[in-house]
């Protein structure tokens, strides 16, 4: 099963504070079935500008090395959108 709408991405928008706060998410979503992430932060037009998009590289950097060292590596897949 895959989540395509969610805000497991840390410190971006209105969802995950940090890793670990994702990482519960992460482990929450395995638990119900889901295989397969979509990590879709928000983007205002209005106020983000193209540090944006390198924020969002970021933090997905960091989820995925989280991920990958984790009991989760392997588990499940994380596509980044928005």
């Amino acid at each position: 099963m895959i989540d395509f709408h969610c805000h497991i991405l840390p410190a971006i928008d209105d969802g995950s504070r940090d890793v670990s706060e994702s990482l519960a998410m992460i482990s929450a979503e395995i638990d119900q079935g889901v295989d397969g992430i979509v990590l879709t932060p928000h983007f205002y037009a209005e106020k983000d500008d193209r540090r944006y998009l390198e924020r969002r590289s970021d933090r997905y950097d960091r989820l995925k090395s989280a991920v990958d060292e984790s009991e989760f590596a392997g588990k499940v897949t994380l596509l980044l959108g928005s």
